[in-house]
């Protein structure tokens, strides 16, 4: 779970009190599909670009990538797990995965890590240079409701969790405002900016201001790479197992099958929601959330 690149602080930030709804859930485990979608997307990429397997998981399967290799302390990879081959790399990728998840998972998840710039579901890097806050979401809720067998809660994006979602980000600019008072701009890019409801609302783009605009479609390659950025628009829903991410497989077999065809470098246009990039000014959120 990133944090977002670590940025000495300007100011002292304010005291954070953890809302009630934020009950520590253990965090979920992603299921097992999740990787066999990644590994078998490899596999097509390695056929099309001539890449080795290995090369193409490292590109486009980052699930995979981060439970066959071995790191530095500073996460940069160092080689491959011992023993790790073309045939048995997926199995060996779920077995490291499961390993981690009880190594790194077994206390329930903060609402703001002490020093950290993550609040509930959303987090943020500084970029002094351009003076502009980076916006990120992670599902950090982990919420599950049980009724007869099956999980009947609402995700993290949903109606009935607007104010939740608001409240984060009313602490977390807040926060910004108080560490970071010489930031003039804010900027996003997610597949989240893409998402549309049946009804034909954004969701994610109606917690923020209407001057935060949406632009084009990111087509850089290394999004492809990088934690859940492309894959995690295929993780929630309701068809899941107790203390797993759910899953959209039709969704992944409606992309996979759109991948065969898509020129590589517009890859993007074959995920249900592209990526895009969003800019505002940070004064329009402060406004917005009511922060003097």
């Amino acid at each position: 779970m990133s944090e977002g690149m670590p940025q000495p602080p300007q100011e002292k930030a304010p005291h954070v009190e953890t809302p009630e709804y934020w009950e520590g859930n253990l965090p979920f485990k992603s299921p097992r599909k999740y990787y066999e979608a990644q590994f078998e997307f490899a596999k097509m990429m390695a056929e099309r670009t001539g890449m080795s397997l290995v090369e193409a998981i490292d590109a486009y399967a980052p699930a995979m990538k981060n439970h066959i290799h071995t790191f530095d302390k500073d996460w940069n990879i160092t080689g491959l797990e011992e023993g790790i081959t073309d045939e048995n790399m997926l199995e060996r990728a779920w077995e490291k995965s499961l390993e981690r998840h009880v190594e790194r998972n077994s206390e329930p998840t903060e609402y703001h890590p002490e020093g950290g710039s993550r609040f509930g579901c959303h987090y943020y890097d500084y970029d002094e240079a351009t003076k502009t806050i980076k916006v990120h979401f992670l599902n950090a809720e982990f919420e599950e409701e049980w009724e007869d067998g099956k999980d009947v809660s609402t995700g993290p994006l949903s109606k009935d969790k607007i104010e939740r979602r608001r409240r984060e980000l009313t602490d977390m600019f807040r926060d910004i405002k108080a560490r970071y008072p010489d930031a003039k701009h804010v900027q996003g890019g997610s597949t989240l900016y893409s998402l549309k409801s049946p009804s034909g609302t954004y969701p994610y783009r109606r917690l923020y201001p209407e001057t935060y605009k949406v632009g084009e479609v990111i087509y850089d390659p290394k999004l492809w790479g990088q934690g859940t950025t492309i894959w995690g628009q295929f993780l929630g829903g309701n068809n899941k197992n107790k203390g797993e991410y759910g899953f959209k497989e039709e969704l992944v077999k409606e992309f996979m099958e759109k991948a065969k065809d898509t020129p590589i470098e517009t890859l993007a246009d074959a995920l249900p929601n592209p990526p895009r990039v969003a800019e505002g000014e940070i004064e329009d959120f402060y406004k917005f959330y009511g922060i003097e």
